[in-house]
Formats: structure tokens, C-alpha cells, sequence
């Protein structure tokens, strides 16, 4: 009956892990209960049943994470804290966030700048992933709405016939199953199309380090089954993200004189 009675009360807590069943069951053993203070999350009340007295206690506050979405806002609370006599900041910079540790001695307040990938940065990283043929209308809105690419350069592609351009290769080289760009270009009156695209995109869209980086992607045409192909060009895309990690962090740097700031993580 005594185990009995046992599981019934540990069935009664609500413990989330093991570590508080084992303090719960030390408290009860030394004949303490605590109980929290309705609406002050501050202080705690401790029943000594042996001595039959209770005794208020300070809650030491939990360790916060600031959330901060513009470099400008991070540089603020980094300056916060850099100005009080109390407490040692320390900034990491990461591949995917900027973290202040606001007093290095406890590391328990952070402050968070995510960096997370813009949308045609992530584009092009599926692109290095996998690369799959487009039509004329797919290629289009893919210059156009994801990449940005200027309207004369869209034009171009707008302006092209493949139609007319079968026919004006049959004339011009006779017998050739294939078709160059020049002959397409000519045949459709445009300029020579280009084998590479110099696209300007944002590689994050946070506010301060959200200034364009130009990356190199090779453009192929197949004039036979009327398909374009975009690819990566090597090495570009990371290229492009460590200029942007190198002018953060040149700029975190000036704008924090005195505030180390590390690559890498807490």
C-alpha cells in the first residue's frame, strides 16, 4: 500500500523532467514546500513544516534573448551595454546571426540578429542544388521576378523566336541540326545573347546588411528543344556571402569601438 501511495503522489506533480522530480522529492523529504507567489514571478514562498515558518525568497529572473531586427537596433543595445560599468559585452558573428552576449561574465542575456537568406538568394542556392530546363515564359519570370534583372535584358528574351530562328538557321547553315545563340540573336534582331548573368541580389533582406552583391550565373540555350538553362557559376554564391559577412562585420567593428567582436558562435 505504501508504494501505492507513493505513485499516486508523484502522479500528482506536474514535472516536466527528472531533475525536478528529484529536487521535489528532496524538498519533501526535508519537510520543505515551495510555492510560487501568485503575480509576482519574483519571489517564491518556502513552507518549513518542521519549524511550522515560512520565509519569502527572490526568483533570480530567467535569461533573456532580445530579438533585434536591424543592424542599426543591434548596434543600440550593444552600445547599452557597453556603457554600463556592471557588465562585459561580447559580439559573435555567425553564418546565420549576429549574438551579443550582454555581460560575458554570466552569458546569460543575449541579443539575436537572425540573418536569414534572402528569397533569390535562396533561389539560387536551390539552383546549385538542381538545375531544370525552362521554357521562354519560365525563363521570363525567373529574370524578372526572382533575379531582378533589368528590362532590356528581359527584352531580349521577350523578342526571341524560335520559329524564326529554325528558319533562318536552315538558310544560313544548311544541314546543322543545332542552332547558336549568334544565329538566334541575329535571325530575331537582338544582340548577342549573353553565356553569363551578372545578377545583383540582396543576399539578406535585415535592414543595414542588406546591400546587393552581384553574382555570375551562366545562362545556356537549347534552341532544338527551345529550353534555357540557368547554372551556378563556381564558387559564386559563397563569394557573395562572405563579402556581405566581411562589410558587417567591418561595420560592427566601427560602430563599436572597444566591443570585441568574434566570428563564430557563443
Amino acid at each position: 500500500m505504501g508504494d501505492l501511495k507513493v505513485t499516486s503522489e508523484l502522479e500528482s506533480f506536474d514535472l516536466r523532467t527528472s531533475g525536478k522530480l528529484i529536487a521535489e522529492l528532496s524538498r519533501r523529504a526535508a519537510g520543505l514546500e515551495i510555492v510560487t507567489l501568485p503575480g509576482d514571478g519574483r519571489k517564491m514562498l518556502v513552507h518549513n513544516f518542521a519549524a511550522g515558518s515560512y520565509e519569502v525568497l527572490d526568483v533570480a529572473p530567467p535569461p533573456r534573448t532580445h530579438v533585434i531586427y536591424s543592424v542599426d537596433s543591434f548596434v543600440a543595445i550593444a552600445e547599452d551595454f557597453q556603457t554600463r560599468a556592471d557588465s562585459k559585452p561580447r559580439i559573435w558573428h555567425g553564418k546565420d546571426a549576429v549574438v551579443l552576449v550582454c555581460d560575458d561574465n554570466d552569458r546569460r542575456d543575449s541579443a539575436r540578429l537572425a540573418l536569414p537568406a534572402s528569397e533569390p538568394l535562396s533561389w539560387l542556392w536551390n539552383l546549385k542544388r538542381k538545375t531544370e530546363p525552362m521554357n521562354q515564359g519560365e525563363l521570363i519570370r525567373v529574370l524578372r521576378l526572382k533575379l531582378g534583372q533589368p528590362s532590356d535584358l528581359v527584352a531580349k528574351f521577350r523578342k526571341l523566336d524560335f520559329s524564326a530562328g529554325k528558319t533562318g538557321a536552315a538558310r544560313v547553315e544548311h544541314g546543322k541540326e543545332s542552332l547558336g545563340r549568334e544565329i538566334i540573336a541575329q535571325v530575331n534582331g537582338v544582340d548577342d545573347l549573353p553565356d553569363v548573368l551578372d545578377v545583383s541580389v540582396r543576399i539578406t533582406d535585415v535592414p543595414g546588411a542588406n546591400h546587393p552583391e552581384t553574382i555570375r550565373v551562366g545562362l545556356e540555350i537549347d534552341a532544338t528543344r527551345e529550353e534555357f538553362y540557368l547554372s551556378q557559376m563556381p564558387g559564386e554564391l559563397e563569394a557573395a556571402v562572405d563579402r556581405m559577412h566581411a562589410d558587417l562585420h567591418k561595420k560592427l567593428i566601427a560602430a563599436l569601438p572597444g566591443l570585441p567582436v568574434y566570428y563564430g558562435a557563443p
